[in-house]
């Protein structure tokens, strides 16, 4: 007998299916984002020593602490990437 409703079995499947396409995504994303992390750690610090030469500490300390900030924050979420991966 056919009818057009799924049944109770397949409807595990669909919210299972659901629950894989979103664990999937969010292990994507924050793959992306230690990578983005990863790499951003790199160049912070000669852009912390350009501001440090040039002056802008003694204008905009604020700002260069949030550069300070942000590349500690790109080393802590960035330590687990794998380039080779």
């Amino acid at each position: 007998m056919s009818t057009s409703t799924p049944s109770s079995r397949e409807r595990p499947n669909a919210v299972a299916t659901g629950h894989e396409l979103a664990s999937d995504t969010v292990g994507t994303v924050a793959a992306a984002v230690r990578a983005l992390a990863f790499w951003l750690t790199i160049p912070l610090p000669a852009v912390l020593l350009v501001t440090l030469v040039s002056g802008i500490v003694a204008s905009a300390p604020l700002a260069v602490a949030g550069l300070v900030g942000l590349n500690v924050a790109c080393a802590v979420v960035g330590r687990n990437h794998s380039p080779e991966a």
